[in-house]
């Protein structure tokens, strides 16, 4: 007996009762039985996982301890007689041509591709929700693709691709280390793309999707989500950022909602989660802003638990060593050295306040305390260039430079250090409110903000001995302010 052209695997876990439909559509295909067989993974389910007669015919059934999908699509991939491997979901359902046209667009004697075609949600599920989120990109952003052409790595999804197997088992399969239906694709995508496999997206090639997305389930899985982009990230470095906004860079929608997370605020969270499930279950699908925050907040929530998980001690010390900032105080004129001692009562015990002054400073003007360093600025050197001799007499790894009043209290300069290094696009963070402002989200500067906090080593990278300020030479998308309201310790 020959071997079959095409091998179609379908791991299951909790979602046996979908797989009667997808079985149906594989017995309608137009591609003759004889060319295709079909693996369905058991991942474990109790009860194990069984298939009425009808379904059962033509079909192998193979077990596994529950491992998730990643692991269950290797174990298939470990049977499979195929030339090629189709990999789709259980709660799929496959349009009658979908065989034919993926093995078509794997010639035997063609280049290696990933081939991708939709996976659409069945009309009883297409949800207020699902409708934002496919608008916004959170699941399949198919429109952001380039049909009948080659994509990026990101478009590796699972619920409807084919890929030559040989191909498959010589990069080493999936990563069996992200155990949830996360990354786990587009992890494979990465390696597929390094290895010089583009991912192809034939739109024509239909499957529908046989899945209900709640409110609370989707909360889950940006959270999760957010928990395996530090997988990714760990494993596969600045290759991670891109697809965390969702773009070719991060968003100035997404930075600013990322900024909002990191702030902790829980009851303002807390209140968008109320506002946007009611507005959701009334079938308003007018809250993109709304949804791009409670979905951000979540996904960041992942990431710092991931973090923490991963590497407790070393961010530890991070957020310790940010704790202890160099605040530097620019002294043109005599008022700006009078106001100098009154910033040692905002820059706590760990932190070191630097004066860069323009001007003669007479012995006894400044207070007599270890953490006030004075640093003689020349008078040639532009007010803009003011941060060179600052780098070269510090060693702590946070600069803030203060520009004036109102001064920024210990709370706020304790917030803005706390988040530097977490968001690797983020250069520099601006605190332009006055004292008594009300609460507001980050947003994007139009103008240089009161307050600017960035890390040396950042500063180091923009400005490598270029005429101007660093903050000139940081892209607009790295440079946020932030409001905040004053607080105390």
């Amino acid at each position: 007996m020959s071997a079959p052209a095409l091998t179609v695997i379908a791991p299951s876990y909790g979602d046996g009762d979908k797989l009667p439909a997808l079985l149906a559509s594989l017995r309608a295909q137009t591609l003759a039985p004889e060319r295709f067989e079909v693996l369905v993974v058991d991942d474990g389910q109790e009860p194990p996982l069984t298939l009425a007669a009808e379904d059962a015919a033509g079909v192998r059934l193979v077990r596994q301890r529950h491992a998730g999908p990643a692991a269950a699509r290797n174990m298939a991939l470990r049977h499979a007689r195929g030339r090629v491997v189709l990999f789709v979901n259980a709660d799929g359902s496959l349009a009658p041509d979908a065989l034919e046209r993926h093995l078509a667009a794997h010639p035997p004697d063609g280049p290696a591709r990933a081939v991708l075609g939709r996976f659409d949600w069945l009309p009883e599920h297409r949800t207020a929700l699902i409708q934002v989120a496919e608008r916004l990109g959170v699941f399949f952003p198919y429109d952001r693709l380039r049909p009948h052409g080659d994509n990026p790595f990101w478009a590796c999804w699972t619920g409807n691709l084919s890929v030559p197997t040989a191909t498959v088992r010589d990069i080493g399969g999936f990563d069996e280390t992200f155990e949830r239906a996360l990354w786990e694709d587009v992890e494979l995508g990465y390696r597929l793309e390094r290895a010089g496999v583009p991912v192809f997206y034939d739109p024509g090639i239909g499957c529908g999707h046989d899945h209900a997305v709640t409110f609370d389930a989707w909360l889950r899985r940006a959270e999760w989500y957010g928990h395996e982009w530090v997988r990714f990230a760990r494993k596969h470095g600045g290759a991670a950022w891109p697809i965390l906004g969702g773009a070719d860079e991060p968003t100035p929608a997404f930075a600013r909602q990322c900024l909002d997370g990191l702030l902790n605020q829980r009851d303002l969270h807390d209140r968008r989660i109320h506002a946007l499930r009611r507005r959701l279950e009334a079938g308003d699908t007018d809250v993109a802003e709304l949804f791009v925050a409670v979905n951000t907040v979540a996904c960041m929530k992942g990431i710092a638990g991931a973090i923490w998980e991963h590497d407790p001690d070393a961010l530890a010390a991070r957020a310790e060593a940010l704790r202890r900032p160099a605040l530097v105080h620019t002294v043109a004129d005599e008022r700006d050295l009078a106001a100098a001692p009154r910033l040692l009562d905002v820059i706590g015990p760990d932190a070191r306040l630097l004066i860069a002054s323009y001007i003669y400073v007479p012995p006894g003007a400044l207070p007599v305390d270890p953490r006030v360093q004075l640093i003689r600025v020349p008078r040639a050197l532009p007010a803009d260039q003011m941060w060179r001799p600052v780098l070269e007499a510090t060693d702590r790894e946070a600069l803030v430079f203060l520009e004036g009043p109102p001064l920024p209290t210990t709370a706020q300069l304790r917030a803005l250090t706390r988040f530097l290094d977490v968001s690797p696009w983020i250069g520099a963070i601006g605190l332009a409110a006055p004292q008594g402002l009300p609460h507001t989200s980050g947003r994007i500067v139009d103008r240089a903000p009161r307050h600017v906090v960035a890390t040396t080593r950042r500063i180091l990278e923009l400005d490598p001995g270029g005429p101007g300020s660093f903050l000139d030479r940081l892209p607009r998308r790295q440079l946020y302010q932030v409001a905040l309201v004053p607080g105390g310790d």
